[in-house]
């Protein structure tokens, strides 16, 4: 784990307003964001058999936390990779095999459960 971790101000426990914030520098679209990914993210799961919709709303619908199965998801459907750091742990999401590519990569601090954009570190 880096030792100083330089955040943004921001805080907070959606980690769709995050991605709002980064993509279009405003909290507002967040709604938006989540409405698209979560659809296409049922979709998947549903087609391949995974889960009924009925249990996906069930399981994902009105729940905020997110699983590293979502933030999986969430990497490859925007094609950027997301490096997460947890208090005791880094996680690295979507497509990482590739030291040449161009995919954007977020850099994200998870902390005291709230998610905060890493400046530096």
């Amino acid at each position: 784990m880096p030792s100083n971790i330089e955040i943004g101000k921001f805080e907070t426990e959606n980690f769709y307003e995050i991605l709002s914030k980064l993509f279009t520098g405003k909290l507002t679209q967040n709604v938006q964001i989540q409405k698209t990914i979560m659809e296409a993210f049922r979709q998947k799961l549903v087609d391949s058999g995974e889960i009924s919709s009925k249990k996906f709303d069930k399981l994902y619908f009105n729940n905020t936390a997110m699983t590293d199965e979502q933030i999986q998801f969430v990497a490859r459907f925007l094609h950027c990779r997301i490096l997460v750091l947890y208090e005791e742990e880094i996680k690295k999401f979507g497509r990482w095999n590739s030291t040449s590519s161009d995919r954007i990569t977020l850099v994200l601090c998870f902390s005291d459960g709230k998610y905060s954009i890493v400046l530096n570190f």
